[in-house]
């Protein structure tokens, strides 16, 4: 028949209070998750969700002091980083580079930012600012 769908769900409730929210999570985890997945578990997107949801003018300033001057390869050269779990060789096929060419990549990165991609609590700012910036390009801002 052709028809299409996606499905968002959460964990169980066993409490009548608590089923609005378990509608928002499963809402949210349609609304943010990866459009090639069919079924998408909140639990997947949850972090996604909370920068999803946090206030907009926090977001913007938490952006410029992350990503003042940085370029749109460079996101998307850290967006495929993070999607390929930090490994340099599944990252530089995904983006159809060399190998080389992503390690400049992640330096000149470091350089503009001053967050290195490689070391975990530099990667976790720069993953939330990825976010934050594919919302705002998503919604037109």
């Amino acid at each position: 028949m052709g028809i299409q769908f996606k499905i968002g769900y959460t964990s169980q409730v066993h409490e009548l209070n608590k089923i609005s929210i378990a509608f928002q999570e499963s809402d949210l985890a349609l609304f943010i998750g990866d459009d090639e997945r069919l079924i998408i578990p909140y639990s997947d997107i949850e972090t996604k969700a909370l920068v999803h949801q946090m206030d907009e003018a926090l977001k913007q300033r938490y952006l410029q002091r992350i990503f003042p001057n940085i370029s749109y390869k460079y996101i998307q050269t850290l967006q495929a980083f993070f999607e390929s779990d930090l490994n340099i060789a599944e990252t530089a096929k995904a983006l159809y580079i060399h190998r080389n060419t992503l390690i400049y990549r992640l330096k000149r990165i470091k350089e503009e930012t001053g967050y290195d991609p490689q070391l975990f609590k530099d990667a976790v700012s720069l993953q939330l600012a990825v976010w934050m910036f594919q919302k705002n390009s998503h919604s037109g801002k």
